[in-house]
């Protein structure tokens, strides 16, 4: 019982270095607890940001379009998708991978307040096919840890 808890006590401590190193991980794994494909927690699975958009009156249209080849799987459209911007809000498509061939891809609109809730606008299945697909559109070091 003693070794299980200091076993609990260092995977925690882990857990918050690595979300100190890696906030956005810290995001997207509160976002996606658990895998679409497999059910399981984020242990095993990576992510990337696949496009990102700030969300303004000028920037609308072009939001509107995101979401639009997010939602379509248009995955090669998005690679003009990459406007983040950290003093507005934002609307970021991640793609989660795992120990297995298909995907997920989680829509998001992620608020410049500190304490405003991020909302999910989209998250559903991907192919092994589409996996693929955004992988040659997403440098392999921009891939992360969940």
């Amino acid at each position: 019982m003693l070794q299980r808890m200091l076993q609990n006590i260092a995977s925690r401590r882990q857990r918050r270095e690595f979300e100190i190193q890696s906030p956005t991980a810290a995001k997207v794994r509160t976002l996606v607890p658990k895998c679409l494909v497999c059910n399981a927690g984020p242990v095993g699975h990576r992510f990337a940001e696949v496009a990102s958009m700030p969300c303004n009156e000028e920037t609308k249209p072009r939001v509107t379009a995101m979401f639009y080849h997010v939602k379509n799987h248009e995955w090669e459209s998005l690679k003009d998708f990459n406007e983040f911007r950290a003093d507005q809000d934002d609307a970021i498509a991640y793609a989660v991978t795992g120990p297995h061939e298909t995907g997920m891809v989680v829509l998001i609109r992620d608020p410049v307040e500190l304490y405003a809730r991020v909302e999910i606008y989209l998250e559903e299945t991907i192919t092994a096919e589409e996996v693929s697909r955004i992988k040659n559109l997403v440098s392999e070091d921009k891939w992360k840890d969940l």
